[in-house]
């Protein structure tokens, strides 16, 4: 104890006695220390704090606009990122990529979700030329969102990285890739698909449909002198400017750097949980897609041909995962077989295409991994019956 002034003589000798009882117990066993190593309590410290900062971190990307606080606020993500990865912080990476794939704009919409006021804004400048749900509007407005091109760039950084320990985050990403995917946005890797009976042996999976033109009503009185009326059809929208094309030429080629097609390529680094919930997750989002969107007539599902694409995607995106992972086949061929046998089941008569890409990935997977795995060969063998036994619609 540290004292100023005079001292009480009382008080000093009690500070006395008190000082020579320290000293006898510092040479038994209680006066032995420990020295804690540097970062002991980092885990613990970390398990307390990554809630809030991400959260403060989102709130500052989302309301601000200078270059550089959304750049130390990215910064702030990879931080957390890395320690979330080194000590194997599962939810806290998954939360990561979450709100990333929020900030990419390339999400869908949920119920009762509402679009920021300056997406709003946006939208409407836009709508006179491109429909916003169209291909070329998601592009366009991809392309004229610094923000979202940041943190698309950001998110598919982290997952290249740190994509081993993802679990839950993957639904949220593969709504992102479906979302580029449906806009034109994806490279070729991802859209060019073997095939056995072109004679180009491969067959691009992106479509064309002709949407019936939607009768919109057209606004008239006060708001129409302002420009704030709805569009008076198809005949009103004006031919994109030569701005607008490039901000389309710019969002596929920031798509292009942040290497989708990697994650394919990348799974056979991922561990078996990973991998597990990856593949569930193609599972999960091709069901909801039927769900949102199926007309059952006579216990079969009919579809609109941008949903039957969706499904196509995820499920060359699956055949093309496991045959890269064809080293540990057992692991990735359950829920792959599964998936095969649904859409081969009778309910998907009316979806030829859908059918006619599953019949080819299941050849695909049985070409590759036949005679690679003695464990599954059977069962890959035995999977072909399907063709026979469940094709009769």
């Amino acid at each position: 104890t540290v004292t100023y002034g005079v001292m009480d003589p009382v008080k000093k000798a009690e500070s006395a006695i008190l000082g020579q009882v320290l000293l006898r117990r510092g040479e038994t066993k209680e006066g032995d220390f420990y020295h804690a190593p540097s970062g002991w309590n980092d885990h613990d410290l970390f398990a307390v704090c990554w809630g809030p900062a991400v959260a403060a971190l989102s709130y500052v990307f989302d309301k601000s606009e200078h270059e550089h606080i959304l750049q130390k606020a990215l910064s702030g993500y990879r931080k957390c990122a890395s320690i979330s990865a080194h000590y194997g912080m599962k939810e806290v990476f998954d939360n990561l990529v979450i709100h990333l794939c929020k900030f990419s704009t390339l999400t869908p919409m949920r119920e009762g979700a509402s679009d920021s006021m300056e997406i709003q804004r946006q939208r409407g400048l836009n709508e006179r030329v491109f429909h916003h749900s169209s291909p070329e509007g998601v592009a366009l407005a991809f392309g004229e969102n610094h923000k979202a091109q940041l943190a698309t760039r950001t998110l598919f950084e982290l997952l290249h990285a740190n994509g081993g320990i993802l679990r839950e985050g993957w639904r949220n990403l593969l709504d992102v890739l479906l979302q580029m995917f449906r806009a034109r946005l994806l490279p070729s890797d991802l859209t060019e698909v073997e095939d056995f009976v072109d004679e180009k042996e491969w067959v691009s999976i992106l479509r064309t449909h002709e949407k019936e033109l939607q009768t919109v009503r057209s606004e008239t009185g006060l708001l129409s002198w302002f420009g704030l009326g709805g569009s008076g059809g198809e005949s009103d929208r004006r031919k994109p400017t030569q701005e607008q094309l490039n901000a389309i030429k710019l969002s596929s080629a920031v798509i292009a750097e942040c290497r989708p097609s990697q994650i394919v390529l990348d799974s056979k680094y991922l561990t078996s949980t990973s991998l597990a919930e990856l593949l569930g997750a193609l599972s999960t989002n091709s069901m909801q897609i039927v769900e949102k969107s199926q007309e059952t007539t006579h216990g079969k599902v009919s579809m609109v041909g941008e949903d039957e694409d969706a499904l196509v995607f995820y499920l060359e995106l699956m055949v093309s995962i496991s045959i890269e992972n064809k080293d540990r086949l057992s692991v990735v061929w359950g829920p792959v077989r599964r998936h095969l046998e649904w859409l081969l089941s009778s309910s998907f008569g009316r979806c030829p295409v859908l059918v006619e890409r599953a019949v080819v990935g299941l050849l695909r997977v049985a070409n590759r991994n036949l005679f690679r795995d003695n464990t599954v060969a059977d069962e890959v063998l035995q999977s072909l019956s399907l063709l026979f036994g469940e094709l009769c619609f």
